[in-house]
């Protein structure tokens, strides 16, 4: 019961959502294109992407924890 308790705990295959950065911490721009985000959500090992209407910016789902998302800090390009 115990490994079984810190098996479930320890996530081996984490997955997680959000908008996937290149080198310079910016956000891929999109132009309300959806297939270009899949392209590039495909290419970080996600699962789907798309355009994001608010921030015309692409929204990656099921991407590795590996792979940097935005979160604080500026875009240096």
């Amino acid at each position: 019961l115990i490994l079984v308790a810190c098996l479930m705990m320890s996530c081996v295959h984490c997955k997680k959502d959000g908008y996937p950065v290149d080198w310079n911490n910016c956000m891929y721009d999109c132009g309300y294109d959806n297939a270009y985000c899949e392209k590039i959500c495909k290419e970080k090992g996600g699962e789907s992407g798309y355009c994001y209407f608010w921030k015309i910016s692409c929204y990656c789902e099921g991407l590795p924890d590996n792979v940097e998302i935005k979160g604080y800090g500026r875009c240096r390009g």
